[in-house]
């Protein structure tokens, strides 16, 4: 009997009985799926490495500004100083690196250039628009609305952005880190202004004698008048008006800049104090909570 139950159990040829069949059974399905799992995970990463890798966005890089990105972003920066909480320390802040700060006289030289650009664009093109009407023998008197917008849209933003910067200096900070990257900044806006009086100066003065030198323009009159075969008739007398009428832009321009510029400086000085006050009492009652928890209260 036991014979013929040992030939029954191996009956199948395996040398092991039904049990032994299902258990390869098994095993065999779970090393199927393992295979197969095995297989799916390098399909996926092939697809994955065939594909162009894309680098994840860092926390300090953000969509630019449509318009005057580059005052906008300084801003930015020194905001991000002025909430670091290190402004009472005497820690380093990561919110701008040492190579962006190293950096920041080349953004403050393109912001100069911009503001250099838009004086002089904005005064040749107020002066053309007057030769133009003298030309054409038309009133000039849409020219003054013309140039005030032009100007406010240009330069008097540059201007509110550098001078708002001011909310944002701590001067009883322990390390002077906003206070020298608004010094950087307003320094460079100051050259700009600089310019600007310097311009409607020479514009006063170029005005004030031009019966010394307008006899240097005689020929170059005579030779527009001959190319446009008399058509174009630009006189001495048309470039003086042209002058004074654009010396007198300037004029009404510097003043209301000025007195746009005292408005900034004051409101932002306000709003800077109340800023400063804010963040010493935030910074008292963090250093009386971590007293306290260190037992010397």
């Amino acid at each position: 009997m036991f014979g013929n139950s040992f030939g029954q159990n191996n009956g199948n040829g395996n040398g092991m009985g039904k049990a032994g069949g299902f258990g390869n059974q098994h095993w065999k399905a779970q090393y199927q799926d393992a295979k197969s799992e095995k297989e799916a995970y390098w399909q996926l990463k092939n697809h994955q490495g065939s594909q162009p890798r894309q680098q994840p966005m860092s926390p300090k890089e953000k969509s630019r500004y449509p318009i005057f990105s580059d005052v906008q972003e300084l801003q930015d920066e020194l905001q991000s100083l002025y909430a670091s909480g290190s402004a009472f320390t005497e820690q380093k802040t990561i919110d701008i690196t040492e190579s962006e700060y190293r950096m920041l006289p080349f953004k403050i030289f393109r912001i100069v250039g911009k503001g250099l650009m838009f004086i002089f664009l904005f005064f040749l093109i107020t002066f053309g628009f007057f030769v133009l009407t003298g030309v054409l023998q038309s009133e000039n008197a849409f020219v003054y609305p013309i140039s005030l917008i032009m100007f406010f849209c240009s330069l008097f933003f540059y201007a509110y952005v550098v001078y708002s910067m001011r909310q944002f200096v701590i001067p009883s900070e322990k390390q002077p880190k906003t206070k020298q990257f608004y010094a950087q900044v307003k320094a460079g806006w100051r050259f700009v202004e600089f310019i600007l009086v310097m311009v409607s100066i020479g514009l006063i003065v170029a005005e004030y004698t031009f019966d010394k030198w307008a006899n240097i323009l005689s020929p170059l009159f005579s030779q527009i008048q001959k190319l446009s075969k008399n058509y174009v008739q630009l006189t001495p007398q048309i470039i003086e008006n042209s002058l004074f009428h654009t010396a007198g832009v300037s004029i009404i321009l510097v003043v209301t800049y000025f007195l746009f510029v005292y408005w900034a400086n004051k409101r932002f000085t306000k709003m800077q104090h109340q800023n400063v006050y804010a963040l010493q009492a935030q910074y008292d009652r963090a250093e009386a909570t971590k007293n306290v928890l260190d037992g010397e209260i």
